[in-house]
């Protein structure tokens, strides 16, 4: 899965549009209309291909995005399937959203701040882009951000992302640091449908994957139930 990163500054008191990619960031003069900024997380995925997709972006106003807001496009027998940390069991029914006959089922889940396995139907296309839209968390609404994490167990499992929207090392995230020792990620990769795995032990982690935005991964914390991070980066 390709992920790019774009970000359209709409601050009150600035007047640039930033650009970002995972290599570049470029700032542009442009015309200004609110305090946040908007963008867009862009995903190239492959038909009848598998991902863990997280959604690090806020609705515009606070609104909630809906999977027909971003993924109309997908074909029939798409589907997304939503992970219950606190039962330890995937969500059923109305609670994970497919696509049948054209049209998405219920179609209502807020995808905000969520994470989720995507699984792309089969279709004469190749590949399809996805587009994450929203507004990126801020130093006014989301200086901090939390995440509920599975009840302590060696073997609960919790599905997440990097909650702002920024390609960050694994080891540079405060839960790294903070979890004990045989504490696990697992990444996995639609390409080979395997995992890439790092473990914590004698407190250091064995790999130091990156964490791409619009990506997600399973997550043993052994002994942390919650994930706080402080916002990494100045804009906005």
């Amino acid at each position: 899965m390709k992920s790019t990163l774009i970000i359209r500054n709409a601050g009150a008191a600035l007047a640039a549009v930033l650009i970002m990619t995972s290599t570049t960031a470029v700032a542009q003069e442009g015309p200004v209309a609110s305090r946040n900024s908007a963008g867009y997380i862009r995903l190239t995925v492959a038909r009848r291909a598998l991902y863990q997709v997280h959604y690090p972006l806020l609705g515009v106003e606070g609104r909630q995005i809906t999977v027909n807001e971003v993924m109309a496009g997908l074909p029939n027998g798409s589907a997304l399937t939503f992970w219950d940390p606190a039962a330890q069991a995937y969500a059923t029914g109305q609670a994970n959203e497919v696509k049948l006959m054209g049209a998405w089922t219920p179609g209502t889940n807020n995808l905000c701040g969520r994470a989720f396995w995507l699984q792309v139907g089969n279709s004469v296309q190749a590949n399809f882009d996805i587009y994450l839209i929203g507004e990126a968390p801020d130093a006014w609404t989301t200086p901090t951000a939390t995440v509920t994490l599975a009840p302590c167990g060696v073997n609960s499992l919790s599905l997440v992302g990097y909650v702002y929207p920024l390609a960050t090392r694994w080891t540079a995230t405060s839960i790294s640091s903070n979890v004990s020792e045989n504490s696990s990620i697992m990444i996995f990769d639609p390409a080979t449908k395997q995992y890439q795995t790092a473990v914590k032990r004698s407190g250091t982690w064995n790999a130091d994957p990156l964490l791409q935005p619009g990506q997600s991964f399973w997550l043993n914390s052994r002994n942390v139930e919650t994930w706080t991070e402080v916002k990494p980066y100045v804009y906005p």
